[in-house]
């Protein structure tokens, strides 16, 4: 059977690219092009680990993307983000203060990067292919029952990836006052939902 890409369905042989699911301009962004990603998922009612690996940033692809997509819609999508998420990740400006387009471009990111990563991510079990087709054929927009939800917080962790089957809840303190200390990095993470 003749691997195709999972957005488009395209044939793969002699129109095969591998998606960064991290995209590369991430990763040399924030220095972790050469790095560890600890990828893992978890058992939903413990947390408990059910399977792992650890490998370089810079290789976490999927092999499973055309040229066409790749280099057409996909790239589009990335300039479009680049400049929104740099000072997000970088903490001079928050989610608050985008415009309700900007926020629209953020979610289609963070959709076809999510939709990546979970193909490319031990757990395997992927979006449906309508939803994959739908971001195809309307240049990347988020398809319907899908939802997506944006965070910003400081972390000290180190880079990586859990995937697991629920909703992490966190409580919003009282907001901050006080300037972040230096050697705190500020993170966005992004939630997605899928109404299959």
């Amino acid at each position: 059977m003749a691997r195709t890409c999972i957005f488009c369905d395209s044939p793969l042989a002699g129109n095969r690219a591998e998606e960064h699911a991290i995209p590369r301009w991430l990763m040399e962004f924030l220095g972790l092009t050469d790095g560890k990603l600890y990828l893992a998922v978890a058992h939903s009612q413990d947390n408990a680990i059910l399977k792992d690996r650890t490998q370089v940033v810079g290789n976490f692809v999927e092999g499973r993307v055309c040229e066409g997509c790749n280099n057409g819609w996909m790239n589009d999508l990335e300039k479009q983000t680049k400049e929104l998420l740099k000072p997000l990740i970088q903490g001079t400006t928050n989610l608050l203060s985008l415009s309700d387009d900007e926020r629209a471009t953020l979610a289609r990111w963070a959709t076809k990067t999510g939709f990546v990563i979970s193909h490319a991510s031990p757990l395997k079990k992927t979006p449906p292919p309508s939803h994959m087709r739908y971001m195809k054929d309307h240049a990347g927009d988020v398809p319907p029952r899908v939802e997506v939800f944006g965070q910003q917080f400081l972390s000290t962790l180190d880079f990586n990836q859990i995937q697991r089957n629920q909703w992490p809840h966190i409580a919003a303190g009282p907001p901050r006052e006080d300037p972040a200390p230096p050697d705190l990095c500020p993170q966005s993470s992004i939630f997605m939902n899928s109404c299959a």
